[in-house]
């Protein structure tokens, strides 16, 4: 198959230079000198990409990243800068107009975890996309000559390029005899490749991303970078491989989830996507079909549990409910089909996710932890932690017990959301079965507005919330959560999970509380008075013979309640719920 590449000329003059650590890598960043203003043509550039120098003592270890566990195996690190000018500048900004490579053999005690490109650009806005992954040398080409391609040259489960930094080729497996041009808009994992491109261990598919905006006009030409890896690591280790007589070295095996699990990842944006079938084959999922990969780790023993299969993945935006099919053989007559399902299964950029039970046998006793080993060496808290939106909120969360003051307004109009389910992508979800305690601190509350709180089993074990004005809760959490509500008075409050008050605090003024079946015990200090005390069905809808269960409260049966359905009658409410209600209703 042939391909028509374009090429440009060597960059010139400057440097970016790039490290990496095989423990996670600190979020993409920058670091600016003084910045220079009205800058026109050309102009050379200097950006350096730094990584605190962590990588210990050699050992090849299930819960490390990938270039430890590779060194000295006669692979390298392959650097790839694109180069896009940035929308508004005239020109389409889905196009690179610069790529540059570098290879650097990954060597225990080598520098191979710094390179430099020389590069001079047109003054304007970019974005400058970084990606680093790990190749092996191909020597033998199995199918047709590529154009472009020469051999021998620098191939992996993603790329395959050229072994000279002159070059700019850049092929995209799809299958096994298609290929097709390729940039780092689309990172994705060919699935069943010739033994010729197969890695040589589960380990090879780790890979380091940033993209960072730099406005060459303004910006000052000397830039700092780091790099962060994309993926989630999900490791699987198996406490039965002495009873199923397995080898643990000759397992393979595939993740099939009954929700599309993403299978490419997009460096330029910095999110997974899901790519189609196009004219060159069918777009194989990310790990679909029986894949074989050495994961055997010298750390491990049968006693403790052997890691049998370990993958690289895209991270979704929300938690997928994952299906996985196990396929363990010591010969070729000697397979069998053992599948399992595990519900819920986080997948979080830069962590690892550990699925331990018996994977081999037909008990299947499984867990699943998540820890951040892979980032804990560059993870930096700062000690009084304040969020200004529900994104920076996110940012800081650590997943561990904290304090976090949020001093951005919350409005009437628009009120305050906080969905727990959405955390995997970018941030640490809680460990089920957590203790974590996150206070949430509210300093700028606008009086009648609405807060809502969605969670899954991994959300935090207590959430402690306060606020200074009168406003309405919308809770939607698993038992597992309890909330605790520090506040002066509220109007509505309702909520799936258990809810009290704060213990040190004056009992606050509640005017109606929801909730099913009894999960709640908040006390109110107007209990027995104004307080309606409503029960509803778990999808958050009122019963037909829904009563006040405050038998203390005068009014509800001829004020409150009949207003209430009188509401729900009305067109176009008919089929609301009391979670549109208090959401809706000032």
């Amino acid at each position: 198959m042939n391909f028509v590449m374009k090429t440009f000329r060597n960059l010139l003059y400057g440097v970016v230079s790039m490290a990496l650590a095989a423990v996670g890598l600190a979020s993409c960043s920058e670091d600016m000198d003084s910045v220079e203003s009205g800058r026109s043509g050309e102009v050379d550039v200097m950006m350096t990409t730094s990584l605190p120098q962590s990588i210990q003592t050699y050992a090849v270890s299930a819960t490390k990243g990938g270039l430890e566990n590779l060194e000295g195996q006669g692979l390298y690190l392959r650097y790839i800068m694109e180069v896009y000018p940035t929308k508004g500048s005239g020109v389409d900004n889905t196009k690179h107009v610069a790529r540059m490579m570098k290879y650097v053999a990954i060597e225990e005690g080598g520098n191979y975890r710094t390179v430099s490109f020389n590069t001079r650009l047109l003054a304007a806005e970019y974005n400058f996309v970084f990606w680093a992954d790990i190749v092996k040398v191909v020597k033998e080409w199995p199918y047709s000559e590529i154009e472009g391609l020469v051999l021998p040259f620098y191939g992996n489960s993603y790329f395959f390029t050229n072994g000279d930094d002159t070059s700019d080729v850049l092929i995209r497996p799809v299958t096994p005899s298609y290929y097709k041009e390729g940039d780092l808009q689309v990172v994705k994992a060919s699935n069943g490749e010739a033994d010729d491109f197969a890695p040589v261990s589960c380990e090879m598919y780790d890979a380091y991303s940033c993209t960072q905006t730099v406005d060459l006009r303004t910006a000052a030409t000397s830039q700092s970078f780091t790099l962060k890896r994309p993926f989630a690591k999900l490791r699987l280790v198996a406490t039965d491989v002495a009873e199923a007589g397995v080898d643990a070295s000759k397992v393979s095996g595939g993740i099939f989830s009954d929700t599309s699990l993403s299978n490419a990842f997009n460096a330029l944006t910095g999110e997974s996507i899901t790519i189609e079938g196009d004219q060159y084959g069918a777009e194989a999922p990310y790990w679909g079909s029986g894949v074989f990969c050495n994961s055997i780790y010298e750390d491990e023993t049968n006693e403790t549990g052997r890691t049998i299969l370990s993958f690289y993945l895209p991270v979704p935006d929300e938690v997928q409910d994952l299906t996985f099919k196990i396929a363990p053989h010591t010969t070729s007559t000697d397979s069998r089909n053992l599948s399992f399902t595990v519900s819920n299964v986080p997948l979080v950029a830069n962590k690892l996710t550990t699925l331990k039970g018996n994977l081999l046998t037909k008990q299947s006793q499984i867990s699943v932890t998540v820890n951040d080993e892979f980032e804990e060496d560059e993870t930096e808290l700062p000690v009084n932690k304040e969020a200004t939106t529900p994104d920076k909120l996110k940012e800081i969360l650590t997943g561990k017990s904290e304090t976090i003051t949020y001093t951005g307004k919350v409005e009437e109009a628009g009120g305050f959301e906080f969905d727990f389910t959405k955390l995997a992508r970018t941030t640490p979800v809680y460990e089920e079965g957590n203790e974590a305690i996150l206070e949430l601190i509210f300093t700028n509350v606008e009086e009648g507005a609405v807060f809502t709180f969605k969670g899954n089993a991994n959300a935090p074990k207590k959430i402690q919330v306060r606020t200074p004005a009168k406003c309405s809760m919308r809770l939607d959490f698993p038992a597992s959560t309890s909330f605790e509500l520090e506040g002066t008075e509220y109007k509505y409050l309702l909520s799936n999970c258990p809810v009290q008050r704060d213990m040190d605090t004056d009992k606050p003024a509640l005017e109606a509380e929801f909730l099913t079946d009894g999960l709640t015990w908040f006390s109110a200090s107007n209990l027995a008075t104004t307080m309606h005390r409503i029960e509803m069905t778990t999808d958050f809808k009122l019963g037909a013979d829904a009563t006040c269960a405050n038998a203390n409260k005068k009014g509800h049966d001829t004020e409150f309640l009949p207003n209430l359905k009188n509401w729900f009658s009305k067109e176009g409410n008919t089929e609301k719920t009391l979670w549109k209600y208090v959401g809706e209703v000032k």
